[in-house]
């Protein structure tokens, strides 16, 4: 697997040039290994080339990675020698200060004076492995994503351009596990994220203005290409709600093109307030311990090669306990 994650600190200057020919256009591009992400000794690296006609509103790939994006499906450069010396300071400083009049704080107050500041720290002693301690962030001039009108029984979920969210997003859990627009902005934050071998790690917690702290662990272990396991650990302590997910799975794909999916996990919860109406003790304790536990299954028995304009077909059974309740739904 290829790791794709966001860096806010990327300098992207690189060199690039282009000409018109009898057949067509040439592009030449120099790209310094010191703006990319990759493991010590690294010799091979995925490439994959892209291409849209705006006429045509097509999209066209060197390599074929499937509707699913398989990055295993990528070409490969092989033999390269990357430069020691291509390395950037481990330590990166990004301060702020902020100062006005009659101007919104970073909880959108309108103060009639503020100075305020804050400072983003980021370490990395090894370009696969990162550290990032970010102290009273400003993210008033983030500009938030607006989820459409249609309707949905589902919740939308759109993308957290927030940077402390941003960078690493691809060493932590999908929405479905951790939404991190649901966590508000913050006071403190410390994450970090690491690829060693075959095992890869991200781990981040915060805390906000009203002692809310939201934390989130998450390991994958990778047994080759196309075969993986993880570990997923979410958790909010608010003034009136703990809650607590822990999340297992499995999914690879074989050389037949059957890929599968084993996901299972369990939710406890503890509201410590109550609706305001009585209740006997039982009551309470159902209120203050509620458990939710799943199990799901996916499976897909073809191949997809090409290009689709549609999702393959694939079969779901997800089989939910809410106790004392058990609900088991299949999907096609």
């Amino acid at each position: 697997m290829i790791v794709e994650t966001e860096d806010i600190s990327y300098d992207l200057i690189y060199e690039a040039a282009g000409m018109i020919t009898g057949e067509g256009y040439q592009v030449e591009m120099a790209i310094p290994f010191a703006i990319l992400n990759f493991p010590e000794g690294a010799t091979t690296f995925g490439v994959n080339f892209a291409r849209y006609h705006y006429r045509t509103r097509e999209t066209s790939q060197w390599a074929d990675t499937t509707v699913r994006d398989l990055p295993e499906e990528r070409g490969r450069l092989i033999g390269l020698s990357p430069s020691p010396t291509a390395r950037r300071f481990p330590l990166t400083f990004m301060p702020y200060v902020l100062a006005g009049k009659d101007v919104p704080d970073r909880d959108g107050d309108v103060q009639d004076e503020m100075l305020e500041g804050g400072i983003d720290i980021r370490y990395q002693p090894r370009l696969d492995l990162t550290g990032v301690l970010s102290l009273y962030p400003d993210f008033s001039q983030v500009e938030e994503d607006v989820t459409n009108i249609a309707f949905s029984y589902n919740e939308k979920f759109v993308v957290d351009n927030r940077p402390f969210f941003q960078e690493g997003s691809a060493y932590f859990p999908s929405e479905e596990l951790f939404y991190s627009n649901r966590v508000p902005d913050f006071d403190y934050g410390i994450k970090g994220f690491t690829r060693m071998g075959g095992n890869q790690i991200g781990a981040l917690a915060t805390r906000s203005q009203d002692s809310r702290i939201d934390a989130v662990f998450n390991f994958e272990r990778e047994f080759d290409a196309t075969h993986s396991a993880g570990l997923t650990a979410v958790g909010t302590d608010q003034d009136d709600l703990q809650n607590l997910v822990l999340s297992g799975r499995v999914d690879g794909r074989q050389e037949s093109g059957f890929l599968y999916a084993l996901e299972g996990g369990q939710s406890s919860t503890q509201d410590e307030k109550g609706d305001g109406q009585e209740s006997d003790d039982r009551d309470k304790d159902n209120r203050d311990h509620e458990g939710n536990a799943f199990f799901r299954v996916t499976s897909d028995g073809g191949h997809v090669t090409g290009h689709h304009h549609g999702s393959p077909p694939r079969s779901t059974v997800l089989v939910t306990c809410h106790l004392p309740q058990v609900t088991i739904q299949f999907h096609r």
